[in-house]
């Protein structure tokens, strides 16, 4: 069975050729209660909204987020934010949907968010830097995402992260990652010892590691990983 602390993000079957109706029912099947729908692009995001059939799937979730588009987007106060922000309502109208990811990358100008009426959280930076990230959390009062994978690879500031926000931190997002091969299940990289550092955080843990297309066995093998490292 899977805690209710560890859901899993569309954005793990991104190698899969298959549509948003077929990765939430694998979500489902494999007994996830916490969700992620992540919409890499303006174009899946705005095909969801569209679709009341494929919002009213998310109630099959007790706990739902919406990762927000992340290519080819730069928010703030433009045409295309304010199109993203009106999909993302219009998903809200018709689900419950907890809170809304964005990529701290993504963003140049804060002043864009006073006009999002959902619940926001800001996921660490790929490029920023530590302290341009941390200055944004202090100056915004922001709650946050921690990916590991990023806050270990670049610039490795996990440690001043959660010594300073832990408290603030509302998701884990885990995946590993290897040079020259990119995103990948946590079991697959080998990292499963950065887990030891989250354990004490009171947060849900998405898992977020590139699956292979009908690797179900991996997924369960990462489940069974998590589970068994944030509990011993």
């Amino acid at each position: 069975m899977i805690k209710d602390d560890i859901a899993i993000s569309t954005a793990a079957f991104c190698l899969w050729d298959i549509g948003p109706v077929r990765k939430l029912k694998i979500c489902e099947d494999l007994g996830f209660t916490r969700i992620v729908i992540a919409f890499s692009t303006m174009k899946m995001l705005k095909q969801f909204a569209r679709s009341p059939d494929l919002c009213k799937k998310l109630s099959h979730f007790d706990h739902v987020m919406i990762h927000a588009p992340w290519c080819g987007i730069t928010y703030k106060d433009n045409k295309m934010t304010k199109e993203v922000f009106k999909n993302l309502e219009k998903i809200g109208t018709m689900a419950c949907v907890e809170a809304v990811i964005f990529h701290f990358d993504c963003i140049s100008d804060w002043s864009c968010f006073k006009n999002l009426t959902m619940a926001y959280y800001v996921k660490n930076p790929n490029h920023a830097k530590w302290e341009n990230f941390n200055q944004a959390i202090i100056d915004h009062d922001l709650k946050s995402v921690l990916d590991i994978n990023k806050a270990i690879r670049f610039e490795n500031y996990i440690d001043y992260y959660l010594s300073d926000y832990s408290k603030e931190v509302k998701a884990i997002h885990v995946s590993g990652f290897v040079d020259d091969l990119g995103r990948m299940p946590i079991v697959e990289s080998g990292q499963i010892e950065v887990l030891e550092k989250v354990k004490s955080i009171k947060a849900p843990i998405v898992i977020e590691g590139l699956f292979s297309p009908g690797d179900f066995q991996g997924i369960r093998d990462e489940i069974k990983v998590i589970q068994e490292s944030m509990a011993g």
